[in-house]
C-alpha cells in the first residue's frame, strides 16, 4: 500500500510538472502539446495466472516522455496489441495487456498500465481524440519488467 501511495504521488507530482495541473483529464491544450515518440513493441512477456488474477501480455516499449505521451503510445499500439492477444490459443480473452514503458533501452523498471481485450478494442473504435480521452482515465504506476516465462 505504502508504494502504491508513493507511486501515485509520483504520478502526481509529474502532472504538475508537465503543466496540467488541475485538469482531471489532459485539457486541449495539453493534449495537443504532446508530442509522443513512434514507440513500437519491441518484446512480448506473458506471465501466468495467479492466485485468481488473469495472465498478463507485457508489452514492452521505450519512450521518454509523460502520462500524455504515454496514453499516446497505448493509442496507437492498440491494435498491434489486440494482434498479440490473438496469436495466443484462446485468443487472448484471458489476458489483461499491460503496457511497459520504459525510458531507455536499457532500463529495467518502467510505467505501467494494464487494459482489457474489451478496452483495446473500444480504443481502436473511437477518434484518436477521443481514446486518448479514455486512456486517460487509466492509472499508471511504475514497477520492475518481469521475468521471461514466454517470449513472443
Amino acid at each position: 500500500m505504502k508504494n502504491m501511495r508513493r507511486n501515485t504521488i509520483a504520478i502526481a507530482l509529474l502532472w504538475v510538472a508537465v503543466g496540467c495541473a488541475g485538469h482531471n483529464s489532459p485539457s486541449t491544450q495539453c493534449a495537443k502539446a504532446q508530442h509522443p515518440s513512434s514507440a513500437g513493441i519491441e518484446e512480448r512477456i506473458l506471465t501466468p495466472a495467479s492466485r485468481g488474477d488473469s495472465a498478463q501480455l507485457y508489452l514492452v516499449l521505450t519512450a521518454k516522455g509523460d502520462v500524455r505521451t504515454w496514453g499516446g503510445i497505448v493509442v496507437r499500439n492498440a491494435r498491434e496489441a489486440l494482434d498479440s492477444l490473438d496469436e495466443f490459443g484462446d485468443g487472448g480473452a484471458n489476458f489483461i495487456v499491460v503496457f511497459f514503458i520504459k525510458p531507455t533501452r536499457g532500463s529495467d523498471t518502467g510505467a505501467v498500465s494494464g487494459f482489457s481485450r474489451t478496452q483495446l478494442k473500444e480504443l481502436t473504435e473511437l477518434p484518436e481524440e477521443k481514446a486518448r480521452m479514455k486512456v486517460s482515465e487509466h492509472a499508471w504506476t511504475f514497477e520492475k519488467k518481469p521475468k521471461k516465462i514466454q517470449n513472443n
